[in-house]
């Protein structure tokens, strides 16, 4: 019915961390520089209740875990603009051809046409 220790633990050295309650429910660790952890499963949320609020009450530090950091794995996509190849005309590398015609009598205005 209680935390045996033998031995003194200064509460000023000591810290009490509750973890994620739905994971663990009505545990708490208690870590210190001089101390191993010692890892505390109450049978019920009253007890579990009643010793936070003993530690509260003497000015130990009460904490929680910070979440979990999930690694976001960066994945590049093939979303990147059309290279453009000025030289050629081409973009995205086609082949395509410009077609360049005269009047039939070799004379006059000519035509410059793009493919579609």
């Amino acid at each position: 019915d209680g935390l045996f220790y033998k031995g003194k633990l200064p509460l000023n050295m000591i810290t009490v961390t509750t973890p994620c309650q739905d994971v663990k429910p009505n545990t708490f660790k208690i870590e210190g520089k001089m101390i191993n952890p010692i890892v505390v499963s109450c049978l019920d949320r009253t007890e579990f209740c009643d010793w936070i609020q003993h530690f509260k009450a003497a000015d130990v530090p009460v904490v929680s875990p910070p979440p979990p950091v999930y690694d976001i794995i960066y994945t590049p996509t093939n979303t990147e603009a059309p290279k453009f190849d000025r030289w050629s005309g081409n973009s995205q590398g086609r082949v395509e051809s410009l077609k360049y015609s005269q009047s039939s009598s070799g004379h006059g205005s000519q035509n410059l046409q793009l493919p579609a």
